[in-house]
């Protein structure tokens, strides 16, 4: 499981958050047997689940370092602490993973040799797709812009039919899996905390741009995500809702200039919370709604971290 040990190739530290997703997070782990890179160690945050797994982790995967977390420390935090403990142990690359992923044999390699030549200023993602349909994309890079403020995931729902193929800079890229080195995390920082989760993998993106570093898709590394393809546009609960509007907007705000908000806030309006107000009030979803008003409220009044019950 962990190949840490050839001290030729340069330690990477896997960080794979886990809470309530025991059995996802074992099929996650069991991708890594056929890994082809040599020298990587898995750090598996255990972030306090309701079924109390660490032991369990800790038996069926003795090799792989088990942090235990008592509470729901968020997303932000949680990877946080596997970094720390990573960079602890000396890795030259952190790599962040969701636990409800698949990886290719090669997905480390191909991303580590887009990284090398410039491994203090990249950040560097893999081609995502869904797991069932295995050929549509979840991720063929990302696109962001401070007029606007509301990440894409180019190609979404699309099949792959190597239409995104090519390797290329791109402006976000997504948390679900992020290769990034030692002296970049050591310039940029950590992950935001007091975002919980979400547009977490936003602001660290904007921090490295604004640092001068790159953003690179990497099309041969191929990687699969459990999000159901037909569920995911519909589904969502109003904690995750009040999440994401709240984030997106303190993530603007941290990083726009005055001349965004001209046409940040006017279209944010309409594009996301008319747009959202309308959907849910059309699908009878009044808790929806009240998410809405209270990360509005709650953005005006500079509040983040943990997020109200709704």
């Amino acid at each position: 499981m962990n190949a840490a040990g050839n001290t030729s190739k340069p330690l990477v530290g896997i960080v794979i958050p886990n809470y309530n997703g025991t059995q996802v997070t074992c099929d996650c782990l069991g991708s890594f047997q056929n890994l082809d890179y040599p020298n990587f160690r898995i750090f598996l945050v255990e972030n306090g689940s309701d079924d109390k797994p660490a032991d369990f982790f800790r038996k069926k995967y003795p090799h792989v370092r088990v942090i235990e977390s008592p509470i729901n420390l968020g997303f932000a935090a949680g990877c946080n602490l596997g970094i720390k403990h990573a960079l602890a142990e000396d890795a030259e690359f952190i790599l962040l993973l969701n636990n409800d992923t698949i990886v290719a044999p090669d997905f480390l390699s191909k991303m580590l040799n887009t990284i090398k030549p410039d491994p203090h200023g990249k950040m560097v993602g893999p081609k995502i797709r869904y797991f069932e349909p295995n050929n549509r994309f979840w991720f063929a890079g990302g696109s962001y812009n401070l007029w606007q403020g509301i990440p894409d995931h180019i190609g979404e729902g699309e099949e792959d039919r190597g239409q995104y193929n090519s390797p290329r800079e791109v402006s976000f890229l997504t948390g679900c899996c992020i290769l990034i080195s030692r002296a970049l995390i050591e310039k940029i920082g950590l992950l935001r905390e007091d975002l919980y989760m979400i547009a977490e993998d936003l602001d660290w993106c904007l921090k490295a741009r604004r640092a001068g570093a790159r953003l690179v898709y990497c099309p041969s590394a191929v990687i699969w995500h459990k999000e159901s393809f037909t569920t995911q546009k519909v589904l969502g609960n109003p904690r995750q809702l009040y999440l994401a509007t709240r984030n997106l907007l303190l993530v603007h705000q941290a990083h726009a200039r005055w001349y965004h908000n001209i046409a940040f806030y006017p279209w944010f309006a309409m594009r996301w919370m008319l747009y959202q107000s309308l959907k849910h009030l059309l699908r009878g979803k009044p808790l929806m709604l009240k998410a809405l008003c209270l990360a509005a409220r709650d953005f005006l009044k500079g509040r983040a971290g943990l997020p109200p019950e709704i």
